[in-house]
């Protein structure tokens, strides 16, 4: 009779184990063949509005050269991440006018999630003779950022 105890104790204990190794397979199956995390959007969107703070800091959005843009984009961005980027200027003298269109960058048409930042700018007309530096267009930068 005590064998018989010690049998159904040890089954009993067996099938908990199994019961529980079965939950956290399945649990970590899930959790990572889940597509995204939750705040991969997130984390994409405050990347790119840093990068495009960076550019505008650092005078490249200034240039309206897109191969310097571009070359500071993938120099500064890690490997998995594409972009795609869309740059007004405006010229004010009576009333806004398109000056120059700029968008280059990869298709953003597949992905799953796209995280957009905008960021306005000036730039100014180098001023000979005076510290007051006219503006000489106005800018507006669109950065579409996702993951591969």
């Amino acid at each position: 009779m005590k064998a018989n105890k010690g049998f159904i104790f040890s089954t009993d204990a067996l099938l908990a184990v199994a019961i529980v190794a079965l939950f956290v397979a399945s649990f970590s199956f899930f959790s990572a063949s889940s597509a995204d995390g939750p705040y991969l959007l997130l984390l994409l969107e405050k990347q790119a509005d840093d990068l495009l703070i960076v550019l505008d800091k650092s005078g490249t959005l200034e240039t309206l050269d897109a191969n310097l843009i571009a070359q500071s984009m993938n120099n500064t961005l890690e490997k998995p991440l594409a972009w795609n980027i869309e740059i007004d200027y405006y010229n004010y003298s009576t009333k806004f006018e398109s000056v120059s269109n700029l968008s280059f960058g990869g298709d953003y048409g597949n992905a799953k999630r796209v995280a957009v930042a905008e960021r306005d700018f000036l730039v100014f007309e180098n001023a000979t003779g005076t510290d007051r530096k006219p503006i000489k267009y106005y800018g507006k930068a669109r950065l579409k950022l996702w993951a591969e």
